[in-house]
């Protein structure tokens, strides 16, 4: 298996054998029976359930699919699955936010921006990147810039990161280092162009195959 390191490609060897292969399907079909017994909202990649709760139910996820989403994830990540944290944290986030607001007997509103609010501190948090997670919860969850669910997204946000930083250290995610420069524009940006269409394509697959 191919890794970046600082500098050259670099190999990771594993232990396991051939279960390297059974492993991550034994995960997969661990992950699935939580779903199907318990919270089938918790299926997929997590944001687009979170905006079909934002738009079609009133903000309202049950507290069981961020329990499931949890327990699913660690499954799913730990045994190797292709899978990654944006989703289940933003899921995850996003339900405790909203059970709050339905535990306390908020508004639609209200039960709506917390939902928002906790989907941007779960990214804050996992992935150092307070101002991103705001960027995101109003393009993405709320659809709405407004002070009501502005200020209280902030404070989310910057809670969330302290609690990161004094737990997992103040290291960047994702480093972005000047690795690559624009030599030729006529001949690359043609190759960016067909690039693009390329991940579109193969995102689509993607999430057809994740579903």
């Amino acid at each position: 298996i191919f890794l970046f390191s600082n500098g050259p490609y670099s190999f990771v060897t594993s232990n396991l054998g051939n279960m390297i292969f059974i492993v991550p399907a034994i995960g997969g079909l661990l992950a699935g029976i939580l779903i199907y017994k318990f919270a089938s909202e918790a299926k997929g990649h997590g944001v687009p359930e979170v905006m079909g709760a934002m738009l079609a139910n009133e903000g309202k996820i049950r507290p069981q699919v961020g329990i499931v989403k949890i327990l699913a994830s660690a499954i799913t990540i730990g045994t190797g699955g292709s899978a990654g944290r944006e989703g289940p944290i933003i899921q995850i986030g996003a339900t405790g936010g909203s059970t709050i607001g339905q535990v306390l007997g908020l508004s639609t509103n209200d039960t709506r921006t917390l939902l928002a609010c906790g989907a941007a501190a779960g990214i804050a948090a996992t992935f150092n990147a307070p101002l991103g997670a705001i960027m995101f919860a109003i393009e993405i969850v709320l659809l709405e810039f407004k002070t009501r669910s502005f200020i209280p997204m902030v404070i989310s946000t910057v809670v969330a990161t302290i609690i990161s930083h004094a737990v997992q250290g103040v290291e960047i995610t994702f480093p972005i280092k000047n690795l690559y420069t624009l030599s030729d524009p006529l001949m690359e940006i043609p190759l960016y162009i067909i690039l693009g269409i390329v991940c579109g394509i193969a995102s689509l697959l993607f999430i057809w195959l994740l579903y």
